[in-house]
């Protein structure tokens, strides 16, 4: 599978996004709470809409090496935030080129949702995402007289389902952690904390038919858990802009 149980990023995001805030209430009667390092938007409501570019695949080895790859890249998310609770809804639309050359790679349908939620000091996200319909990537090596331009070998019924989950605990009250996840909460005075975190997938991988050159059809399941420790910093300018950088292992 793609996933490296430890691996070292560095990821920095500059929260200078244009986003629509819907109050539940008049703006003049906002019940925002303010101290020395957080704002907090009690009845606001925000709503997130984003594209990602990924590319959903895995590789088995049996007696031969197998480059399994899904159908598409772009997916369109939603969200939802609303205090210490958010949704999202993610899905593939076939309103990309990249998305719908199914006469090439196969037809493959994908969605997801997920939930997480802060606690205080405790951050829990649990998610979940089906995906049906791969292709091989290395067609050539099953079918030498595959060129560049062919279709590839597809796997229609080959099904991935996934359930995670990631577990944080947040030891520095002064740091918001929903400002630059669900803008929330606005950070006022720079602040950084240690946030550790145990992430946890359990995932199935299962086709009614053999892959080429197998004679039975496939299923598999595994569990996955990893701890990670990480370090999150927010810097708050005199003008109010704020960026946010985190590292973890």
């Amino acid at each position: 599978m793609w996933h490296r149980t430890l691996i070292y990023t560095f990821f920095i995001f500059l929260l200078l996004e244009v986003q629509t805030s819907f109050a539940q209430s008049d703006a003049g009667n906002r019940d925002s709470i303010f101290h020395e390092y957080i704002e907090n938007y009690k009845d606001l409501l925000t709503c997130k809409l984003s594209l990602g570019s990924k590319e959903d695949g895995f590789d088995l080895e049996n007696t031969s090496r197998y480059k399994i790859r899904s159908n598409n890249k772009t997916k369109l998310n939603a969200g939802i935030n609303y205090r210490w609770l958010a949704f999202s809804l993610t899905f593939a639309p076939n309103l990309f080129n990249e998305n719908v050359d199914n006469n090439i790679k196969g037809e493959t349908k994908s969605f997801g949702f997920g939930f997480s939620s802060n606690f205080h000091r405790i951050i829990q996200k649990i998610n979940y995402s089906r995906v049906k319909g791969y292709y091989l990537d290395n067609t050539n090596a099953f079918d030498p007289t595959w060129k560049a331009g062919d279709p590839y070998i597809h796997l229609p019924g080959l099904i991935f389902r996934s359930f995670s989950g990631q577990t944080a605990y947040k030891f520095n009250d002064n740091f918001s952690f929903n400002a630059i996840n669900s803008q929330t909460e606005r950070q006022v005075k720079s602040a950084g904390t240690f946030l550790p975190s145990v992430s946890y997938q359990h995932f199935v991988v299962k086709d009614p038919k053999p892959l080429p050159g197998q004679t039975s059809s496939q299923k598999s399941k595994k569990l996955e858990v990893v701890f990670s420790p990480g370090y999150y910093y927010t810097l708050v300018t005199p003008s109010n802009l704020y960026a946010s950088a985190g590292v973890r292992a």
